[in-house]
């Protein structure tokens, strides 16, 4: 069954108010991350050819080597340059985009500079670099992404960029899998892998300046630190706290609970210990007599109310 212009047109509208609702496409009209996006997604095209054709090239070039070993070497180098930089990235004299562009320069460098290396220890020292530049441009995501679009749009942004990651992280493999078909080489293959990297830094010089924080830790990062079972005492503590104000105040209602709108805020969770003078509690238990001696006073004013117009409806039904 066909359908209609206007259904068509219906259909259109409902899938644009739904990206619209649930999809932050506004984050791409920000200069910054755009330019990030494109810089980051072209420079992925040659990411993981060295990952993937490394073994069988050395087994060609170096039939007698265990070949196997050069991915254990990017994998430990991966893993330091991940502690190590993300360390630095916390200095304020750090640019992390200048660091991550200085990442794929060198790693685009490298991975060109692999079918010309002479020797097996030449290849291990390429795949070392090659280990702390993953490590340098994984670990620069989340900063970077905060720094550009904020803590509350950070997660929608990484989200859009391991999305736009997955074509070209996709398609370089294979590329590189029939160009050695054809020329029985990886020449070829690891030079024109080393390109794109190089392509996406230059992209990046773009990415207007920005301003960073130091470091790079975020109250929603301390947030999800939180384990539910502190949020949980947390919430608790709130209860207990509420229930013993209204048996002060005399107030008869049901017990306070943390279900009726209560929100367990942050500063809550924190350890008391830690707390100058207390002074934190002190004024989160002001604040929650306050609150229970005005909801004391408007349920007195109700009370007095209905009395006077029970009153009221006497004397009229008297005269």
């Amino acid at each position: 069954m066909a359908l209609s212009k206007e259904s068509i047109v219906e259909h259109v509208d409902d899938c644009c108010s739904w990206t619209k609702k649930y999809l932050n496409v506004g984050l791409f009209k920000n200069r910054a991350y755009l330019f990030w996006f494109l810089g980051l997604s072209t420079s992925l095209f040659g990411y993981f050819v060295p990952f993937v054709h490394l073994v069988k090239h050395s087994q060609d070039v170096f039939p007698g080597s265990n070949a196997f070993i050069l991915i254990t070497c990017m994998q430990v180098t991966s893993g330091v340059g991940r502690l190590v930089f993300g360390k630095i990235a916390d200095f304020q004299f750090v640019n992390r985009v200048y660091m991550q562009q200085c990442a794929f320069v060198v790693m685009g460098i490298v991975t060109a500079c692999i079918p010309f290396s002479a020797s097996f220890e030449g290849l291990i020292a390429i795949c070392l670099i090659l280990g702390i530049c993953d490590g340098v441009f994984v670990c620069l995501l989340g900063p970077i992404a905060f720094d550009i679009v904020g803590p509350m749009e950070a997660s929608q942004a990484i989200g859009f960029m391991l999305g736009g990651f997955s074509l070209p992280l996709t398609v370089g493999p294979p590329i590189a899998g029939l160009l050695y078909d054809k020329l029985h080489s990886y020449e070829v293959a690891f030079v024109a892998a080393g390109v794109p990297p190089i392509l996406g830094a230059i992209v990046m010089c773009f990415i207007p300046r920005v301003k960073q924080s130091y470091p790079a830790v975020t109250e929603t990062q301390t947030f999800a630190s939180i384990s539910m079972l502190d949020v949980h005492l947390a919430s608790s503590s709130r209860s207990a706290q509420l229930n013993q104000l209204n048996q002060q105040n005399g107030i008869n209602g049901h017990p306070g609970t943390t279900s009726e709108l209560e929100v367990v805020r942050i500063v809550e969770l924190l350890d008391p210990a830690d707390q100058e003078d207390g002074k934190l509690l002190d004024s989160q238990n002001n604040d929650i007599k306050h609150r229970l001696r005005s909801a004391s006073k408007s349920s007195n004013e109700e009370e007095q109310s209905e009395k006077d117009s029970d009153s009221l409806l006497d004397k009229e039904n008297v005269s």
